[in-house]
């Protein structure tokens, strides 16, 4: 297997688990939130609320591995359009994340609680990063496909 091939694969199969997460924290995470705010008051919910962000910090090193088999098919698939949008569209999530989301996770631990325009700001968030996800994970997969019909 060649390394443009492994880096592929690899590309493939983060871009997918990162649209898995997208899509489950999309579907259930976020709409649990409200429920259990609603039997977890004051500090015990931003208790909660904290551990649940502080397992969040498994994106840096996920994030790292994006980038590093990005570079790895650039370097050599040379400086494809596709891997330019996959950048994108990855950086995107991130963007996403600390300038909608982030600032409604610091207000809920603030207030001690979770309003319902909270919830809906987190659903909207999320929301956007599925989509992004959808067209990354659409993108990685042509590439894929393209990169496995030219190698056979």
């Amino acid at each position: 297997m060649s390394a443009q091939n492994l880096a592929i694969i690899i590309l493939f199969g983060l871009t997918a688990l990162n649209w898995t997460i997208h899509w489950y924290t999309q579907t259930v995470t976020y709409y649990l939130f409200p429920e259990i705010a609603r039997h977890m008051t004051g500090a015990q919910f931003v208790s909660y609320h904290r551990a649940y962000q502080a397992r969040l910090a498994i994106y840096i090193p996920w994030s790292l591995l994006i980038a590093a088999s990005l570079t790895a098919l650039w370097i050599t698939m040379g400086h494809s359009l596709s891997i330019w949008i996959l950048l994108i569209l990855n950086a995107s999530i991130g963007l996403i994340s600390v300038l909608i989301a982030v600032p409604v996770h610091v207000r809920i631990d603030r207030n001690k609680k979770m309003d319902p325009d909270d919830a809906k700001g987190l659903l909207r968030a999320n929301l956007l990063r599925v989509l992004v996800a959808t067209a990354s994970l659409g993108l990685a997969a042509l590439v894929a496909v393209e990169s496995t019909s030219l190698s056979c």
